[in-house]
């Protein structure tokens, strides 16, 4: 399904190019132009989709204050069953594309089967002449221009310059391209129109170099007239009587051009700015704002400490921080279990272990200082540590009768012995 969305975008670009064209370049004796304005609009809108602009926008977020036990609701895994639509539509596009592709396959197996059995005669400028025994109208594939045996017989100049302007300008690639992109989009007729403009421009320009050559006009209309009767059938090759016979032979005799008319064709400017404006997207970034009261930094240890977060002594004792707090010490240990870094883990004046410090729970936490100076390292007599992380409960700071609380007392707990290290 995410490939039809693109191919409806290509289709609704395809549309708005064609629209244009139609109505500012369709009349103009500019051929060249509109061959490029024609293949480039349609290679546009197959690209255009696929660029899309994207614009950050950056919103801050209150950190969370709070912890809450929110319950788990369960998610229902049952799977609802696609539509059937959803299974159809894309069998259906699909199924066109395959038939149009092998549309443009066996005609150019057909054109190459004529090739192989006519009769092959080389030219100086690059080009081959093949001599077919069948009623063929002349047309030209490549670098070879198919003629009958009678067209070969009485051959009239105009037809091998109208032909060789065809090769010359490698007008069976853009049909072969556009056959390419109009099987994708074979369900949009403003596609198979913008391929029959293209076909009838390849006519013009090769209209324009007989006429350039000195061949009257007047006799060489009479020739596309008796011409036009003969058969043909191949949709990839490029007809002598091709069908836009009314239209080729009123371009010859419109002569009369703007000279401004090109700027017409910036009008594929403002099509595409709307394209890239209507697919560009807002992508929010979220960033956290840090708690009210409270600092986080890296500590740079040497290269063969690990770095630890040290909070600000005075950090917020909020039973959310301090649980955060305990996750993040908790985090940083090896594989063996053991807390990376070299620190003491202090609960209520005692040294402790990891264990006992994952034993805590949030809400018995008072306060956590994380300390790296050299002054608590030597109050606690943390020989070959660099870090200490103090904790105290409430269960603790209680039972000291608030003595011993730096928090509750404002004295400092200096004296306090630890009878251990970790």
């Amino acid at each position: 399904m995410e490939f039809l969305h693109y191919d409806i975008e290509v289709a609704v670009l395809v549309a708005v190019f064609y629209m244009f064209y139609r109505l500012l370049l369709s009349r103009e004796n500019l051929h060249r132009l509109n061959r490029v304005v024609l293949i480039g609009t349609a290679v546009a809108s197959f690209v255009l989709p696929l660029c899309v602009i994207t614009v950050h926008r950056t919103e801050l977020l209150p950190a969370m204050t709070t912890m809450t036990d929110t319950p788990v609701r369960a998610v229902s895994t049952a799977t609802e069953s696609t539509p059937w639509w959803k299974i159809a539509l894309p069998a259906v596009f699909w199924a066109g594309v395959i038939v149009n592709i092998l549309l443009t396959v066996i005609s150019i197996i057909k054109v190459s089967m004529l090739i192989h059995r006519c009769e092959k005669h080389r030219q100086d400028d690059g080009t081959v002449i093949a001599v077919s025994d069948d009623n063929v109208s002349p047309f030209s594939w490549m670098r070879y221009i198919v003629l009958s045996r009678s067209d070969y017989g009485h051959i009239d100049e105009a037809i091998l310059i109208h032909e060789r302007a065809h090769v010359r300008l490698h007008h069976s690639l853009d049909v072969l391209f556009v056959d390419i992109l109009s099987s994708l989009q074979w369900f949009n007729p403003a596609m198979w129109m913008l391929r029959s403009d293209l076909r009838a421009v390849h006519e013009y320009e090769a209209d324009a170099a007989v006429l350039s050559s000195g061949v009257n006009a007047r006799q060489y209309q009479y020739l596309l007239v008796s011409k036009a009767l003969a058969s043909g059938g191949y949709s990839v090759a490029n007809s002598f009587s091709h069908s836009t016979l009314k239209q080729r032979i009123t371009m010859m005799q419109n002569k009369n051009t703007n000279r401004h008319a090109w700027l017409r064709a910036l009008y594929v400017v403002p099509v595409i700015a709307v394209s890239l404006y209507a697919s560009a997207r807002t992508v929010v970034d979220y960033k956290v704002m840090p708690a009210k009261g409270q600092t986080e930094a890296i500590s740079t240890a040497s290269s063969t400490q690990a770095s630890v977060p040290v909070l600000n002594a005075t950090a917020s004792t909020d039973e959310a921080q301090a649980a955060q707090t305990v996750e993040q010490i908790i985090e940083q240990k090896d594989s063996a279990g053991n807390v990376k870094a070299n620190v003491l883990i202090v609960i209520d004046g005692k040294a402790a272990t990891q264990k006992e410090l994952e034993t805590l729970k949030p809400d018995d936490i008072e306060s956590i200082n994380i300390k790296k100076d050299a002054q608590s390292l030597a109050k606690y007599k943390a020989v070959g540590k660099n870090t200490v992380i103090e904790v105290v409960t409430k269960a603790g700071g209680e039972n000291a009768g608030g003595a011993t609380h730096p928090r509750r007392t404002g004295r400092s707990r200096r004296d306090a012995e630890v009878p251990g290290q970790y």
